[in-house]
């Protein structure tokens, strides 16, 4: 089936079992985060990607402002796990998601890790340097490998100055971040495992192309904050129902319509408020994420 965009890929297992390979929690913490994983400058490799709304967006209402732009963005590859800030460091530049998603991660002092927001084609990593912050509490990891486009943190005041149109872009960006992130926080306390599994899958869908994700029980632990054993259990649930599938360690997107009717209110408001933001977005809610929000 084809849907809004999606995927990961990661180590399969011949016994089909979703996520089945075995990581241990150390050896997951040291795949996230260690910085030698780094882009790689150039033209992308693989499937096809897709645009990025917002540079899209500036193409389309000053096609002079995104010439200047585009002729100071870099295309580059992101891998899986690549780090592309690390907490409490510095920002040296900011991406522009084209097919690759990122996660943004919050570290606690115990080493437990959860995300607190994700960004694809619809936005930009690295929003805290065009709000003048020279360093972050929150690690941002590439989640799905694939191409964006890179601009120098310092070079971006240059181009997004008063008055650009990406200026406007990037400050209701901003707020749309923050908004994900509070409604990530009600999702946290009051949905189950399930609800946050399936909506943490479309949010991810809506990113990428295809239906084919791959993830370890404990990077999906992570992005939920949530016990393996309950991730696999929530995963297992949502595959008697028909809406996932997983085999030789790759997630499918079965039955996209029924997914978001399996989960919570908190992705239609997700959507909904992008799309206020950002009208005409490809991410308004859909009639399935509508009706069950209703």
């Amino acid at each position: 089936m084809t849907a809004q965009p999606f995927g990961i890929r990661t180590s399969s297992e011949p016994d089909g079992s979703l996520l089945a390979e075995s990581v241990s929690n150390s050896q997951f913490d040291d795949a996230v985060s260690i910085a030698s994983h780094r882009p790689t400058v150039g033209r992308p490799s693989g499937g096809p990607g897709r645009r990025n709304s917002l540079l899209q967006r500036v193409q389309r209402e000053s096609p002079e402002e995104y010439a200047r732009l585009d002729a100071l963005l870099e295309t580059i590859t992101l891998r899986r796990d690549d780090v592309l800030i690390e907490a409490g460091g510095a920002i040296p530049f900011v991406y522009f998601p084209e097919g690759s998603v990122g996660s943004l991660i919050r570290i606690l002092s115990t080493g437990k890790r959860i995300e607190v927001g994700t960004a694809g084609l619809e936005g930009m990593v690295g929003i805290p340097a065009f709000l003048n912050a020279e360093t972050t509490p929150v690690q941002c990891v590439v989640q799905v490998p694939g191409a964006a486009r890179r601009l120098a943190a310092r070079t971006l005041h240059e181009v997004a100055g008063p008055g650009t149109v990406l200026r406007s872009l990037l400050q209701r960006y901003a707020q749309y971040l923050f908004n994900q992130a509070a409604q990530s926080v009600a999702c946290n306390w009051m949905h189950g495992i399930e609800l946050r599994c399936a909506r943490w899958l479309l949010m991810t869908h809506d990113r990428v192309v295809g239906d084919e994700l791959a993830l370890t029980h404990e990077y999906l632990a992570t992005m939920l904050g949530a016990r393996r054993a309950g991730v696999s259990e929530a995963a297992e649930s949502l595959r008697s129902a028909g809406l996932i599938d997983y085999r030789r360690g790759k997630l499918t997107i079965v039955d996209r319509a029924g997914l978001e009717r399996a989960t919570c209110e908190c992705y239609a408001s997700d959507r909904a408020d992008y799309a206020r933001l950002f009208p005409d977005s490809a991410l308004a809610p859909t009639q399935n994420s509508l009706a069950h929000s209703a």
